[in-house]
């Protein structure tokens, strides 16, 4: 009945008749109060002693007992380990209750157990210089049936090393911490299970602290418990030191915990000596083969803090669904800030710190399972400040970088209005990476993780100390899609930026005015790296409806697939874009402030026809480079402020002052030209296609791809001399102007034409 273990001793309820209860009595100016069922009695007007165990309410009867005005009840002194020496409420039909109360105090060398076997029992433990000194363990609700309730207000005290609230199938146990009371537990396996296969609940609020010490604590721990814990109110506050392990929903059991209306939360290892990691597990498992369910909330002001300040170097971890080893689907659901599923209600804001002084400190969302993070109106930081280098502030979502993931390996993680910083103050690296590992059979059958940053939030990936930043968007296999949307919505990574890498396929999103800066600061340009397709990686970076890039170099597809579009008023600014031979960089209403190279057989087209491209740079299209052109007409649409044909515009930045604006097109650069909209040209018609400043380069030596004409009518391209700049213009003609240079494609270009022409001479 009871599976609490201290050292090697099996905690196990015994009989009375096991023990022959020796009362001890001395004189004092108090009492000890029973009524019904107390066996043995210990009603006194001082103090009492028992060495064995005290039975409050038993065999089908009530009992009750009142220690109060400065009294003193000590049971099981003479018991060996692991026997508890006080039990309220023991037995079918049995109902017990012990009130200690006005000073009264009592010491359960070896325990207490409440509401055991379809029984109840309430302890009640009320006022300044009440207390309770459990000793090995207080069970809350033992045995199927069993109901165990214990109240520690106004002001009280109590204590043991553990807690079990719900021991078994159909018990439930209940632990209340009111107005500026505390209660610590210190056992060096487990101080707290909530819900271990029963029920369980635990309530602090008041300004009172819970504290908890030496290795472990549960909520929700087998299968079928269910454990809920509410920390509430200013004041307020569960502490734990020297914990390896606090774990919400384990091994099949379901549990919740909440940090509400300015409480707090605080988990570390700090205690001198102690030793190992410190691993805050929401929904988990120890490979019994079943699914947990668990859930942190943080809202109202609440405070969460998971640390690890042990000089020894360890590292600090919130794992949101995370089996440890096993293969199951785990759902765990971290929430902070208002729950968007809450119906009716709107919870403020929340924080949510995640710290390690001497090594790692991560966040990782669905290891090997399901699991979500929701923040709103709220703030979360993982910090790393120790000596370490490599990875050492950590966002990871789906999968894991090691063994054990799973093809349901997921995350969702969903940033509203707050502001998240991952900071490596130290001598490592800080890394987020959207998609991490999976054991999926294919990339495209990969889940696909996601982080959306909306609303108004700041997403800070930086380093304070000497390594680097580096944000990952699919990563070794995985599907990863990073969203940033909203006008004053910011992204900043200081370092590398890296979309579709190593195998996976990542695609991010700027959208609606939001802002990603991959440099230390917006507009200079003067750090960062932005990779799309890497490595074999598939990658594409959608720049729309507003949305703003900056970022020092942008390489597209030169090591994997790349794939940038910059359309509907969005920008991308770089000093340099290198778009590689797996690249496609795309316009469509947007405009790109940088030097683009178009490289190997890399495709640059204006976007989604008629399209427009806006270069405030200059323009290199180097050889076996591809320009896509589409041609729909020659008006100018007023609807979308574009000619009915694509069109390329590069011009000077003023921003940057050097003289730009520059067209320089290689030898062997491809232009493959294209009718849609079901468009038949006519002679006379002109394309301008490209416009510039100044175009460079011999067009003899430049390949025209172009559709073939009927009727006489030929095409002709030139470089023209406009008002201001030049123009690479396409013309039709009623006939051949150099017969000598018409040839006609065979094989898998038949059916076009190449027509190569001298730049016109002014």
């Amino acid at each position: 009945m009871f599976g609490f273990r201290r050292g090697i001793s099996r905690l196990s309820l015994i009989s009375t008749t096991a023990i022959t209860a020796i009362i001890a009595t001395s004189p004092a100016m108090a009492g000890i109060i029973e009524v019904g069922s107390v066996n043995p009695t210990v009603a006194s007007a001082g103090n009492t002693t028992i060495p064995g165990v005290l039975n409050i309410g038993s065999g089908g009867a009530m009992g009750s007992v009142t220690v109060d005005n400065n009294s003193q009840l000590t049971t099981g002194t003479g018991l060996g380990p692991g026997i508890p020496s006080t039990n309220v409420g023991l037995g079918a039909g049995s109902n017990g209750t012990l009130t200690i109360e006005t000073g009264g105090d009592l010491i359960s060398t070896n325990g207490i157990g409440v509401g055991i076997g379809s029984s109840t029992g309430t302890i009640d433990v009320n006022g300044a210089g009440s207390s309770v000194a459990a000793g090995d363990a207080t069970f809350l609700g033992t045995g199927a049936g069993g109901s165990g309730s214990m109240t520690v207000r106004n002001g009280a005290t109590a204590s043991s090393d553990s807690v079990v609230m719900g021991q078994d199938t159909g018990s439930i146990g209940v632990l209340r911490v009111q107005n500026a009371s505390s209660y610590m537990s210190t056992n060096p396996l487990i101080s707290l299970d909530v819900g271990r296969a029963g029920d369980g609940m635990l309530e602090v609020s008041g300004a009172s602290t819970f504290s908890i010490s030496n290795n472990t604590a549960f909520d929700g721990s087998m299968a079928g418990g269910s454990g809920d814990v509410t920390v509430t109110g200013t004041s307020s506050k569960l502490e734990g030191t020297a914990i390896r392990f606090f774990e919400i929903g384990r091994a099949g059991g379901t549990g919740q915990v909440n940090v509400l209306d300015n409480a707090v939360m605080n988990i570390e290892n700090s205690t001198s000596g102690s030793t190992g990691d410190v691993f805050f597990r929401v929904g988990a498992s120890t490979g019994m083969g079943a699914t947990p369910s668990g859930t942190l909330k943080v809202n109202g002001g609440g405070t969460v803090d998971i640390q690890s300040t042990n000089a020894g170097g360890d590292d600090a971890f919130l794992f949101i669904s995370d089996p440890l080893g096993t293969t199951d689907a785990l759902p765990g659901r971290v929430i902070v800030g208002d729950d968007p599923d809450t119906i009716g209600t709107v919870e403020t804001g929340g924080t949510l710190n995640v710290l390690s002084k001497n090594d790692d400190a991560q966040i990782a969302v669905g290891l090997e399972g399901p699991g979500v993070l929701q923040v709103t109106d709220s703030v979360v930081t993982i910090t790393s400040q120790g000596p370490q280098t490599g990875d050492s502030a950590i966002l990871q979502i789906g999968g894991r970088s090691g063994p054990n993931n799973t093809a349901t390996s997921k995350g969702e993680v969903t940033i509203t209005n707050s502001t998240v910083t991952i900071d490596a103050q130290g001598a490592g690296s800080s890394i987020t990476s959207v998609g991490r590992g999976t054991a999926a059979a294919t990339t495209a059958a990969a889940p696909e993780n996601t982080l959306i940053i909306q609303g108004g939030s700041t997403f800070n990936n930086i380093t304070t100390g000497t390594g680097n930043a580096t944000f990952n968007v699919g990563r070794s296999g995985t599907r990863g899609t990073v969203t940033v949307d909203g006008a004053t919505t910011t992204l900043k990574v200081e370092d590398f930026v890296r979309i579709g890498r190593d195998g996976a396929l990542g695609t991010m999103n700027v959208q609606n005015g939001g802002t990603v800066n991959n440099n230390t600061s917006a507009n200079l340009l003067d750090d960062g790296v932005t990779r799309v397709g890497e490595n074999g990686g598939t990658g594409t970076l959608d720049i729309n409806t507003g949305g703003k890039y900056f970022a020092k170099v942008v390489e597209n597809g030169l090591t994997g697939t790349g794939t940038i579009r910059v359309a509907s008023g969005g920008n991308l600014s770089a000093t340099t874009i290198h778009n590689g031979a797996n690249g496609t960089l795309t316009g469509g209403g947007g405009s790109i402030n940088a030097t683009v190279n178009n490289m190997g057989s890399g495709t640059i087209a204006a976007g989604d026809s008629p399209g427009l491209m806006e270069i405030f740079g200059n323009l290199n299209l180097n050889g076996m480079g591809t320009v896509e052109i589409e041609l729909g007409g020659t008006v100018f649409d007023t609807g979308i402020m574009q000619f009915d044909y694509d069109r390329i515009v590069v011009a000077d930045d003023m921003a940057t002052l050097p003289t730009e604006g520059i067209v320089v097109i290689d030898p062997d650069a491809i232009f493959e030209v294209s009718l849609f909209n079901m468009f038949t040209v006519s002679a006379g018609d002109m394309f301008d296609v490209l416009v510039a400043d100044d175009i460079q380069g011999d067009l003899l030596l430049a390949d025209f791809l172009l559709p073939i004409l009927t009727g006489g009518l030929t095409w002709n391209t030139e470089i023209v001399s406009l008002q201001s700049g030049e123009a690479l213009r396409l013309s039709v003609v009623g006939q051949v102007s150099e017969p000598g240079t018409l040839l006609v494609l065979l094989g898998g270009l038949s059916g076009l034409v190449i027509l190569r022409r001298r730049r016109k001479q002014a």
